[in-house]
């Protein structure tokens, strides 16, 4: 009876390991229509839940209804951090899902090429500022019925903005889509016809930045001292 007990509580631990879908962070939106990812999701080939080895043991399982479907994660930051968003197939290669950051497309990832159960998964990452973000996982296509996904949001320090050589100390935050502090100082390094050229686009970026509230001004003043000592362009 022991043995029978101890095997059917087994049994129980792995059927609500595998149930769970969520965090109090997380919902589903298909179409218009916002649910919780807690209501069922329409049973398909790739949305089972087999979670297997440690290589998966800290990756969150997320679920999919038919296309196009939405999962949303929304966290706070104390201060501007790296946010690494690792997503990977669960099952099988049928699916492709858009990444979005705070409304803007950072990455799309295609499990569909290769054999079944080979796609390693990617790692994406932003740089972002203290505060609120949303990210959302957009499945776009897909076979008929559910789909499983694993995924895992991961936080360090904020890597830095430099100029040639100089470390600001400017967290290099994505200001807009694709572009970070550091992609739009090397527009202007780009366009310079000389140095003080260089250095007026930098003032200038830097000014919008101060007003838009993203940087301080002391933050200013060490993107503007970097940018005077440089040698752009060359």
């Amino acid at each position: 009876m022991k043995k029978l007990f101890f095997v059917f509580a087994a049994l129980t631990f792995l059927l609500v390991q595998c149930s769970k879908k969520t965090d109090s962070h997380l919902q589903v939106k298909p179409g218009n229509q916002t649910q919780q990812l807690e209501q069922n999701i329409p049973a398909g080939p790739d949305n089972q839940c087999n979670i297997d080895g440690d290589s998966k043991a800290a990756l969150r399982a997320i679920s999919f209804g038919a296309v196009p479907s939405s999962v949303f994660y929304n966290f706070t930051l104390a201060t501007a951090s790296n946010v690494s968003v690792f997503l990977r197939d669960c099952c099988i290669r049928d699916d492709v899902v858009e990444v979005y950051v705070d409304g803007c497309l950072v990455a799309t990832v295609d499990s569909r090429p290769g054999e079944f159960g080979t796609h390693a998964g990617e790692t994406h990452v932003v740089t972002l500022p203290a505060g609120d973000h949303t990210i959302e996982y957009r499945n776009t296509v897909s076979l008929p019925g559910g789909s499983g996904w694993y995924v895992e949001e991961t936080f360090s320090a904020a890597s830095t903005l430099m100029i040639d050589g100089c470390d600001t100390g400017v967290p290099n935050l994505d200001v807009t889509c694709g572009n970070s502090f550091s992609d739009l100082i090397n527009t202007c390094a780009v366009g310079a016809v000389n140095h003080g050229g260089f250095v007026s686009c930098v003032a200038h970026m830097t000014n919008m930045w101060k007003k838009a509230g993203l940087i301080t001004g002391a933050q200013k003043d060490a993107i503007m001292e970097c940018a005077a000592e440089s040698n752009i362009p060359e």
